[in-house]
């Protein structure tokens, strides 16, 4: 391998020492992503849903004899 610098054979330790020197960032850049990942599936767990399907409650069904109260007071347009 060349120096692009310096225009000279590089040698075996200073290839060596490069290759060491790009893996410790390699490994930061890894060990930050870990801990975001780590951050955001805490977060997912305590959000309640956790990933599982969240179901609307579905709306509650009126019976004849609150829909008859709800004539007699005059709420005609009101839905409940």
């Amino acid at each position: 391998m060349v120096n692009e610098e310096e225009q000279q054979p590089m040698s075996v330790l200073d290839e060596t020492k490069a290759a060491i020197e790009e893996l410790k960032k390699e490994k930061e850049a890894s060990a930050k992503l870990k801990a975001d990942l780590e951050r955001l599936r805490s977060d997912q767990l305590l959000s309640g849903t956790a990933g599982a399907r969240v179901e609307p409650t579905p709306p509650r069904e009126e019976t004849a004899k609150e829909y008859a109260q709800r004539l007699e007071r005059g709420d005609f347009n009101k839905t409940q």
